[in-house]
């Protein structure tokens, strides 16, 4: 893994704490990083049309498994991949995007709601319902981020 300068761009090797061209340190500045959490949100769509359409389509249609086990299947993936997503999300980034992931969860989500429950692309969640989960989503999403960034800032231990 490597990282970028925040002065400069240059890309270091995770084995140095300063940037080899400035001397700029690894800390990412303090920021809000709006692209990574309008970029994020696309993986929260994606993880949320996926865990409803697995749910809905497959489980419930296709494996013909009753309603309500379908439906919190459905609902139990979504909580994977969303924070499958956080965590992806914090590696993608060079700064420090918690925040962003907790915003990126809520746009994806509510997007991913619209489109399955207006579309019919399968068994939506009901507005309460969804708004129970997408909190949840949020804590996941947050937690996900933390969980990419305690990984990306391990040393690499390759040769």
């Amino acid at each position: 893994m490597s990282w970028a300068c925040y002065s400069c761009g240059t890309v270091n090797p995770n084995s140095v704490s300063e940037c080899k061209k400035c001397g700029g340190v690894t800390a990412a500045p303090s920021k809000f990083y709006p692209a990574w959490a309008l970029g994020g949100a696309v993986l929260f769509l994606l993880a949320y049309i996926a865990a409803m359409v697995v749910g809905g389509v497959v489980l419930g249609g296709i494996l013909k498994l009753p309603a309500g086990t379908a439906h919190v299947l459905s609902l139990v993936l979504l909580a994977i991949l969303v924070l499958a997503a956080g965590v992806v999300l914090a590696r993608l980034s060079w700064g420090k995007t918690i925040i962003e992931a907790g915003i990126a969860s809520v746009i994806g989500q509510l997007a991913g709601f619209a489109i399955v429950n207006f579309t019919g692309l399968a068994a939506g969640l009901g507005v309460i319902e969804f708004a129970v989960c997408a909190v949840v989503g949020i804590g996941l999403a947050v937690l996900g981020a933390f969980l990419g960034e305690w990984l990306q800032d391990r040393p690499s231990t390759g040769s």
